[in-house]
């Protein structure tokens, strides 16, 4: 019983460390897959871009719609209002 508790802390300690390191690759423009997961990220690039299918506004269109291509950058802003953080690409 001991022992898998600690296992729980120590990977609780490890995540809690891994997220920590992505809030702070932030102002740096790096987006770590610890804050965002892949899969969320493709979420909201598909819904992103079926938003601006819709607006049908000549020119405006997702560059890059694999998630992998997000955690590469280092052309974008992000800030921070209350809970939400918000990215801004260049």
């Amino acid at each position: 019983m001991a022992l898998a508790r600690f296992k729980e802390y120590f990977l609780l300690l490890n995540n809690l460390d891994a997220f920590r390191f992505g809030i702070e690759l932030l102002p740096s423009g790096f987006l770590s897959p610890e804050l965002i997961r892949p899969n969320e990220l493709r979420n909201v690039l598909d819904h992103v871009n079926r938003k601006v299918d819709v607006l049908t506004v000549d020119g405006l269109h997702v560059l890059r719609k694999e998630a992998l291509n997000y955690y590469c950058m280092h052309e974008f802003m992000a800030s921070k209002s209350g809970r939400e953080i918000s990215y801004r690409y260049h």
